[in-house]
């Protein structure tokens, strides 16, 4: 099968791969802004400053390093901070987070309606939810952080169609690697750039994860497919 190409010209198999990918999904795996007033941090083990170190250090190969590289730095210094319950220095984490979700946002737009490569989609919708997170630690409010990722996107928000989050039993090895006793997985999306909600206000969902393609017809349907997954065991990785 012939892969899509973008409007820059870059096929989905272009994206390049690095180590950032394993280090942020290791780091960042639920830090959220979750919808419907769900929790916004769910990690059941800190990230140790080791990884920490790492995932800072391998910064420079995100895709958007080109873009918001320092911002992207700063916002892993603060969401250590946060995590090891040290006062937080919150000097520019607003600029620093909107300057992330622009990139974002830019970046995603070199990709619109095409299918990523998951550690590619992964990486870049944690880089996201990273911003987020920051941006909901200063404000408080979901409402606000859309307003800043409206405002970083110009009006044109896109998503990445990763689909809902379920927990699994995962392998040994699988949690070894995570670092983590019961990791959270993506599932059932198809990893599509699509256009996100463009609302802040009046309710409902502000962060869109599936394309419309992939999005149940029912949570009944949901759940039956989630309890298949677990059954068959699949490692949450």
């Amino acid at each position: 099968m012939r892969s899509r190409t973008s409007n820059c010209g870059c096929s989905e198999n272009d994206v390049p791969k690095g180590g950032f990918e394993t280090e942020i999904c290791r780091v960042v795996m639920s830090n959220t802004v979750a919808d419907r007033g769900e929790e916004i941090r769910t990690n059941d083990i800190r990230p140790s400053d080791e990884q920490w170190a790492r995932l800072r250090t391998s910064a420079k190969w995100s895709l958007l390093a080109n873009r918001c590289l320092p911002e992207l730095e700063r916002l892993i210094d603060f969401a250590r901070d946060l995590e090891s319950e040290v006062a937080p220095n919150r000097r520019g984490v607003n600029e620093a987070a909107a300057t992330v979700l622009h990139a974002y946002h830019a970046k995603l737009r070199e990709f619109e309606g095409i299918r990523l490569d998951p550690g590619v989609a992964a990486a870049l919708y944690m880089t996201a939810a990273l911003a987020r997170s920051a941006l909901h630690d200063e404000h408080g409010s979901r409402r606000k952080v859309k307003e800043v990722e409206l405002e970083a996107a110009k009006g044109h928000p896109l998503a990445i169609c990763v689909g809902t989050e379920y927990e699994v039993d995962p392998r040994k090895r699988a949690a070894e690697v995570m670092g983590r006793k019961q990791p959270r997985s993506s599932a059932f999306g198809c990893y599509r750039v699509f256009p996100d909600t463009t609302h802040a206000s009046g309710g409902g969902h502000y962060w869109s994860r599936w394309c419309p393609n992939c999005a149940p017809a029912s949570r009944q349907r949901l759940r039956k497919a989630c309890k298949r997954l677990e059954e068959q065991r699949l490692p949450g990785v």
